[in-house]
């Protein structure tokens, strides 16, 4: 007799690569710049999937495509820094951005950056920055997970870049407007006339 084993579903033979990236486009991200250096040469990385993992080790993520060169000067230096855009930051989201980029020579001449503690560039103007070692790589696919334990941060006021639905968006800070409670009625109720 064979026995039947339980667990997690048989994936599809196939999934329509379109409605599985359309899917995944409802879900809002902010925008980031993964940045790297090999002591002579700087690369950058536009990305979305960047997220915090982990409070004791500081630990974040982010995933990049494995073809990128940058996948492979993080692993070679072993460390790497992620820049969160804000709002005013569109044109730096699309100077890194481009497809097979990675190598960014020259990109960085009208940016001002820092270098961390790893030696990649940090964005000085950013809402957010990560100066990471490399603590874990993962593969994922089609991209690399790459895992850094947090060796410095700095945060500024300011409201984020948004990725959804493959558009970039920027946003506002938000003000509820709250409607102020009706005045009460101030006048004295008088009883009703009784007729004689």
């Amino acid at each position: 007799m064979t026995g039947r084993t339980t667990g997690a579903p048989a994936p599809p033979a196939s999934l329509d690569t379109a409605a599985f990236r359309a899917a995944a486009g409802g879900f809002a991200t902010g925008v980031a710049v993964l940045a790297a250096s090999d002591g002579e040469h700087s690369f950058a990385k536009t990305v979305s999937s960047f997220t915090s993992v982990s409070l004791e080790p500081p630990l974040i993520s982010v995933a990049v495509d494995s073809r990128s060169p940058i996948v492979a000067v993080i692993c070679a230096s072993g460390g790497f820094a992620v820049s969160v855009l804000h709002a005013g930051q569109r044109h730096l989201a699309e100077r890194f951005a481009a497809p097979g980029q990675g190598q960014s020579r020259g990109r960085f001449a009208a940016v001002a950056t820092s270098p961390g503690r790893s030696g990649a560039p940090l964005l000085d103007d950013a809402l957010s920055r990560f100066d990471c070692a490399l603590h874990h790589r993962l593969p994922g696919g089609d991209h690399t997970i790459l895992l850094g334990r947090v060796l410095e941060t700095a945060h500024a006021p300011g409201a984020p870049l948004i990725y959804h639905r493959g558009r970039l968006h920027g946003t506002a800070p938000c003000a509820l407007a709250v409607k102020p409670p009706p005045e009460p009625d101030r006048r004295r109720s008088e009883p009703p006339h009784e007729r004689p």
